[in-house]
């Protein structure tokens, strides 16, 4: 297994930085906490929210700049990486420079793993630029389907509906993606791409994934490719913190911010602000409350995938051809990495991908809880 970092644009991400974590006082927190529970704002769903999670967190909220840092983990950033975290990229770029290291390098299946879900359109077109003759379907992992408009410049967000309506991919399944905002997902496709993607939620069945794969076969895949979204998985329960979307950034934007002497409605701003923080980058904001609850374990995704790649054992080509077989990625990386939780979800996801896409290996390997043990 080769996992590999891939750097992304500067503005394709904004999880937590060194910077956003040394303005953080647990002190500040404590305090902010006690304001909102003496304050009427205390009652509502939002605030007892963000006290719960304070309790739940409590332990590891008292020294966050002693987290190991994900993208520096010696386990997971490679010698080479196909492009340095600290490079000046854009998207042709990227697509170069991945396509140069698929046609150039001769090793086994290949992972990339990246602070944001934009690089997956470059790895894509660059498998596709050097075997156009592959029909190529994505299975996706996550919280968020990432097809919004795709008139609008290349960005984490649109990358899937770029894809599709581009025709570098047939076909396209999602799961992870919470009931509230999957019919809103839906509602506001286009017809074009409606049909050619399948959206699931976290309760997904083995008889959703069995659809997804019967969709496949009719769009006439032949290879495939998977992208996993961490955020997508129960981040709050498993102290997931090394990812843009995740419980935790809650914690430390709480942190941050200063509560004393605001009134009722400073106070319920301050608190849409923690939990919905402007986004530096693309504009708007991000919702962060709730993220990752309840959300898929690992022994779901390991277990769906199974399912999933074993209806289509004998259909379709495990890996994206290329002189490197290329099997997915793991995305929206970065930050402080609690206990090195995020890590080992990384790595366990990465032994899910590759027995999940062995077309030789029934489903009968994995241990008691789901998960693959090699």
């Amino acid at each position: 297994m080769d996992l590999r970092w891939l750097s992304c644009l500067p503005n394709e991400t904004s999880a937590l930085s060194k910077v956003d974590v040394g303005r953080y006082s647990f002190g500040r927190l404590r305090r902010n906490l006690e304001t909102l529970r003496e304050s009427p704002v205390g009652i509502s769903d939002e605030s007892r929210y963000l006290t719960n999670l304070a309790r739940d967190y409590e332990h590891a909220l008292q020294d966050p700049e002693r987290f190991c840092r994900i993208e520096n983990d010696p386990i997971l950033r490679s010698v080479a990486p196909i492009a340095p975290p600290d490079a000046v990229t854009s998207v042709d770029y990227l697509q170069k420079v991945t396509a140069r290291f698929l046609e150039n390098a001769n090793g086994g299946p290949l992972i990339c793993i990246s602070p944001s879900h934009g690089t997956t359109s470059p790895v894509l077109k660059a498998c596709y630029s050097i075997n156009p003759g592959m029909n190529i379907g994505v299975i996706c992992v996550d919280a968020h389907a990432d097809l919004y408009d795709s008139r609008i410049p290349p960005w984490k967000g649109n990358v899937f509906s770029r894809l599709l309506e581009e025709e570098t991919i047939s076909f396209l399944g999602i799961i992870g993606v919470p009931a509230f905002r999957r019919e809103s997902i839906e509602s506001t496709l286009s017809a074009h791409i409606a049909g050619r993607c399948l959206i699931y939620t976290e309760d997904v069945t083995d008889g959703e994934m069995s659809e997804i794969a019967r969709r496949f076969c009719e769009a006439g895949v032949t290879h495939m490719y998977c992208s996993i979204d961490p955020d997508g998985l129960d981040t709050r329960s498993s102290f997931y913190t090394a990812m843009e979307y995740c419980a935790f950034t809650n914690l430390i934007n709480a942190g941050i911010h200063d509560l004393n002497g605001l009134n009722s409605e400073g106070l319920t701003e301050a608190v849409d602000n923690i939990l919905r923080p402007l986004n530096p980058f693309q504009g708007g904001r991000r919702n962060l409350f709730r993220i990752g609850q309840p959300g898929l374990s690992l022994e779901t995704v390991s277990r769906r995938l199974n399912t999933f790649y074993s209806a289509l054992r004998g259909h379709v080509l495990p890996f994206l051809d290329c002189n490197v077989p290329v099997v997915g990625d793991i995305v929206e990386l970065g930050g402080p990495d609690y206990e090195g939780r995020t890590r080992e979800a990384v790595i366990t996801l990465a032994k899910s991908l590759l027995f999940s896409y062995s077309v030789a290996e029934g489903g009968d390997h994995l241990d008691q809880k789901g998960i693959v043990r090699r």
